[in-house]
């Protein structure tokens, strides 16, 4: 358990770390959410399940944290699992850095763009990219975005 607060903690400070990286007068923005997930799942076939009337299950618990200030910016996405899914991993994690209106750079865990995004991304259903781990990739690297206005 002290782990889980040692890896919250650390989120929480980066960010922290990026708005107060300026003493300029400049705008300030930060987020902080999450979620928390659990299932019930009945199943018929097991006898210990029917005569319990099924089980509630932890899911996931998810802690977000965003934030900029002036042109830096941070985007993290811890999450906890059981420890029958792999425990606690980090979803996606950068600090960023926005050079002018089309051009930022990115340093950390980002997202690898895959398909027609961003539409079939993260859809309600599942489609076989995402269940082939294609769409849902995050890799560790230094990407330089250029930025398209998008149209009206």
């Amino acid at each position: 358990m002290k782990q889980v607060f040692c890896k919250v903690f650390n989120v929480l400070v980066l960010t922290l770390l990026v708005i107060n990286s300026s003493y300029s007068k400049n705008s300030k923005h930060l987020e902080l959410g999450g979620a928390l997930r659990s299932n019930y799942r009945y199943k018929a076939w097991d006898f210990n399940s029917k005569d319990v009337g099924g089980d509630a299950v932890f899911d996931v618990f998810q802690v977000n944290a965003k934030a900029s200030y002036s042109e830096l910016f941070h985007d993290a996405e811890y999450r906890f699992y059981s420890s029958d899914f792999g425990g606690g991993m980090l979803q996606h994690g950068y600090i960023g850095c926005e050079f002018n209106q089309n051009t930022q750079i990115h340093l950390g865990v980002s997202h690898v763009p895959f398909g027609i995004l961003p539409f079939a991304f993260r859809s309600w259903f599942f489609n076989v990219p995402y269940c082939l781990g294609l769409e849902d990739d995050y890799n560790t690297d230094v990407r330089v975005l250029q930025l398209h206005a998008q149209r009206a």
